[in-house]
């Protein structure tokens, strides 16, 4: 069970890293702009960015509904 809180948060944890990294070593922007993280405004020191943030949770939501249709359609008689 650990195993899989570890997976679960590899992409988002992997992507907030690629954006510190990025901006550590002074990477090029198109290489920023890889991580969701890059779209988001700095909140509360600006004001949000509404559009990308409904974007990244429209996203999500995809995501989500995917999972509830996958794990519905699985087989337990294996």
């Amino acid at each position: 069970m650990r195993a899989v809180a570890a997976i679960g948060a590899l992409p988002a944890a992997g992507r907030f890293m690629w954006q510190v990294i990025a901006d550590t070593v002074d990477a090029p922007s198109w290489i920023r702009a890889l991580s969701p993280f890059a779209h988001l405004a700095a909140v509360p020191a600006t004001a949000p960015d509404w559009a990308a943030a409904s974007v990244m949770a429209g996203i999500a939501a995809a995501g989500v509904v995917a999972g509830i249709i996958g794990y519905r359609r699985r087989d337990l008689c294996a």
